[in-house]
């Protein structure tokens, strides 16, 4: 039997598995910083987040786009938009992202 390579024995896995693409991380956080500064987080309905709306409902050619700050409020907001309200089910597969049901507590 084989020593697994944790305890001494042949690595199977040989690649190079760091990042080969890096981040710009400057210009990321000049983009994050000036959004901040002019007052556009999400769904601001003006500014660069709209564009963005606007150019992606575009591209991928739906009606409507809603930029949000995390899952979970896109969730919520997918949920109302879907006409859910309180009374109604929902359901949902039994292990999964705890937002995809917590985001039915708003409606």
């Amino acid at each position: 039997m084989a020593t697994l390579a944790i305890l001494g024995g042949k690595k199977e896995v040989t690649i190079d598995n760091r990042e080969q693409w890096k981040r710009p991380v400057a210009r990321e956080k000049k983009a994050v910083g000036a959004l901040i500064d002019q007052g556009y987080l999400s769904g601001a309905g003006h500014g660069l987040p709209r564009q963005f709306e606007e150019e992606f409902r575009e591209y991928i050619g739906c009606k409507y786009v809603l930029t949000t700050s995390h899952g979970y409020l896109a969730l919520a907001s997918a949920f109302f938009a879907a006409g859910l309200g309180r009374g109604d089910e929902l359901i949902h597969p039994a292990i999964g992202y705890l937002g995809s049901y917590a985001g039915a507590s708003v409606i």
